[in-house]
């Protein structure tokens, strides 16, 4: 994404399917990388525990009630 003001740049990654350890290794990747500018995107079905997560490191989302 880029923002259409001041250019910034964002990277997503969309998350629907993972398992601890996976979500464990990529967070600690994306830490130790410094990467700022990557938003990871998690399938809230997925139930991802509270506190798994660092304030603003992941958003969670929704396919709704009327999915196909």
């Amino acid at each position: 994404m880029t923002h259409r003001k001041d250019g910034r740049r964002a990277l997503i990654e969309i998350i629907g399917f993972w398992h601890p350890q996976y979500l464990q290794r990529k967070l600690r990747k994306i830490r130790e990388a410094g990467r700022r500018d990557l938003i990871l995107l998690v399938y809230e079905s997925a139930n991802v525990a509270q506190g798994v997560f660092e304030a603003g490191e992941v958003l969670t989302f929704s396919l709704g009630k009327n999915r196909c």
